[in-house]
């Protein structure tokens, strides 16, 4: 999957956090009066309140603060935000951050169904999952109904949970009366 970051990637995160450990924190960030953006050189600010905020009568020192930011994405198309470093009651991980408020706004990636026995992974191949779930894969609808099967509400009264119990209970009753050799063939031959 090819994210396509750019330097016009918003990044969402919350107002007044802490700052986020393992990312990089600029002591003297400039961060804009008129609206959330952030950055760290005079010239470039200038560029963006020349774009977005031009005809403002405002005097050149309110249009901006001093303030401490940080980025998702360095070195190259760097969007920052700014950070309270004398907030530590609510630390944000920059993981959460990434999976909470950056993977939603990216669009979804097709799915690639391999034609070719030498795209199928050795595991797929001999399990040939893809074959038994193919109208499964192309709709997403009947991927989330699957998905529902298999992680019902309240597992300890789901009939279907009772199924698979009493099934794999019977399964290892066979399998203790199971002879060596036959145990001996089906790690030899799976299917």
């Amino acid at each position: 999957m090819l994210l396509s970051v750019t330097s016009e990637t918003n990044i969402l995160v919350p107002d007044n956090i802490a700052p986020i450990k393992f990312l990089k924190l600029t002591n003297r960030g400039i961060s804009c009066t008129a609206c959330k953006y952030c950055c760290i050189a005079d010239r470039t600010f200038s560029d963006h309140w020349n774009q977005n905020h031009a005809p403002s009568p405002t005097p050149i020192l309110d249009r901006f603060t001093i303030v401490p930011v940080q980025t998702i994405y360095y070195p190259f198309n760097c969007r920052y935000f700014k950070v309270n470093v004398g907030n530590t009651q609510n630390p944000v991980q920059a993981f959460d951050v990434f999976l909470t408020k950056e993977i939603p706004t990216y669009p979804p990636f097709s799915l690639i169904i391999p034609n070719n026995p030498r795209e199928i992974p050795p595991l797929l191949f001999q399990t040939q999952w893809h074959v038994h779930l193919e109208q499964f894969i192309k709709d997403k609808k009947q991927r989330l109904l699957l998905l529902t099967m298999v992680n019902p509400g309240q597992v300890a009264k789901s009939v279907l949970w009772k199924l698979v119990w009493n099934y794999l209970i019977a399964v290892r009753d066979v399998a203790k009366n199971i002879s060596f050799s036959n145990r001996c063939l089906l790690e030899e031959y799976p299917r």
